[in-house]
This record gives structure tokens, C-alpha cells and sequence, in this order.
């Protein structure tokens, strides 16, 4: 059994074998007359390398929460459209649009769900919008979820089919010095987590292209790029 230790390790040729027994346990649960519990996706794909987990997800139902922050690096003199909270906004229809066309299909959910959930049930499910994401920059892939955070996405996934979720942390504009003068690129900042176990399946930035202005095209390429790692071509 894979512990946390493994997750610094990058080596790509497990990953072939490591798909073939996730997609030889989903054949197994489907064909067989009693639902079992999902396995817990860490266990199958454990890697700090996106193609490691990220594939994977493409096949299960998963919950996509909304973009919790907009970051506008100053040295690049972008504003973000509409202020922080419409750009954000704006990033989760971009990525909804972006992942339903590349074939997410009806297993997935998105921020509009997150949101008519919690106003459903109140005293049982935290803001979406205003999750506990602060203690995330300090984990790795395989730690633990802390609380308050951990409490907020079971409660958000607890009244629907989805146990994972991916949850956009941040969109930031910044600046790549290797890039064209006066451009500037939208990058996600993507947590995966197993909610059921509190589990931090992987953790990284999707880069979008180089921009010259703060758009839902620029937003749109970071959301491409996280189409190509979990939906199949």
C-alpha cells in the first residue's frame, strides 16, 4: 500500500498500470448486483503528478466548486473584470462551459449546484463561494484535509453522488518572463480531494496562454488546459 512518502516520487511508467486497475475496478462495481462503496481514488493513482490522478477523475461523478479567489499580480497592471467577486464569477461559468463541451457529461456538477445545495440546507452546508482554502498551500498529495475545510466539502458532497471534487482555489494573472512584452496569462490553482476520506489527491497550477488583458478567453485557455488532464480526448 502506497503511504505519503510515495507522493514526491515521479515515475511514469507506473501510470499505465495504475490506470488498468482503476478502470478493471470500475468494470468490477458495475457488474456487480450490490453497490459498493467507491474506492478511494488515492489509493489507485497516487501521485503528486496530475496524469497521475487527474484522468481518473474524468470517469467518476465529481463536484467542481467555485473559484474561492482572483489574484492580480501588481507588476502587471491587469484589473480584474468587474471586480474580484464578478471574475470569479465569470471563471466558474468559463470552466463549466469549457469541461460540459469536452464531454465532462451528466456525472459532474458544477458551482451553480454547490450553491443551490447550500441554500437548501443552510445549517448543514458552508458558503461554496467562502471555503476554508488558506491551509492548502501547505499540504502535499496524501495529507489529510484540515478543518474547518475538511467539514465544509463533506457537507457540500454529502447530498449528492459525487465523492470528489475539484476545487479551484485561486485564478491569478501574472506575468512569464519568457513571454511577449505586455502579456500576461490566467492560471488555476486545482485541488483535487477525495471529501469522503479528507483527502488531498493532487494540488497544482493550470497555466493558460499568454493575453494582453484579463478575459474569459484568457480564462478560457487555463480551462482547456484543465479539460485536457481529466476529460479523454
Amino acid at each position: 500500500m502506497l503511504t505519503p512518502s510515495h507522493f514526491g516520487a515521479r515515475d511514469s511508467r507506473s501510470l499505465p498500470a495504475m490506470a488498468c486497475w482503476l478502470l478493471a475496478a470500475l468494470v468490477l462495481a458495475g457488474c456487480s448486483s450490490t453497490r459498493q462503496p467507491d474506492p478511494p481514488l488515492g489509493g489507485a493513482a497516487a501521485s503528486t503528478v496530475a496524469e497521475g490522478v487527474m484522468p481518473a477523475l474524468g470517469e467518476l461523478p465529481v463536484l467542481v466548486l467555485p473559484v474561492q479567489r482572483v489574484v492580480v499580480d501588481a507588476a502587471l497592471g491587469w484589473t480584474a473584470p468587474g471586480g474580484a467577486r464578478n471574475a470569479a464569477r465569470m471563471a466558474d461559468s468559463v470552466i463549466s462551459d469549457v469541461l460540459v463541451m469536452r464531454g465532462a457529461g451528466s456525472k459532474w456538477q458544477f458551482a451553480d449546484h454547490a450553491r443551490r445545495t447550500a441554500r437548501r440546507n443552510p445549517t448543514y452546508a458552508a458558503d461554496p463561494d467562502a471555503l476554508a482554502v488558506g491551509a492548502l498551500a501547505r499540504l502535499r498529495p496524501g495529507d489529510a484535509i484540515p478543518e474547518p475545510l475538511a467539514s465544509e466539502v463533506r457537507g457540500l458532497v454529502a447530498l449528492g453522488e459525487a465523492r470528489h471534487v475539484l476545487l479551484p482555489v485561486e485564478v491569478r494573472a501574472h506575468r512569464v518572463e519568457t513571454d511577449p512584452e505586455g502579456t500576461g496569462r490566467a492560471s488555476l490553482l486545482i485541488a483535487a480531494i477525495d471529501a469522503r476520506l479528507s483527502q488531498l489527491l493532487w494540488i497544482g497550477p493550470v497555466m493558460g496562454d499568454p493575453s494582453q488583458e484579463f478575459t474569459a478567453a484568457a480564462v478560457e485557455s487555463a480551462a482547456a488546459r484543465l479539460a485536457d488532464l481529466t476529460v479523454a480526448r
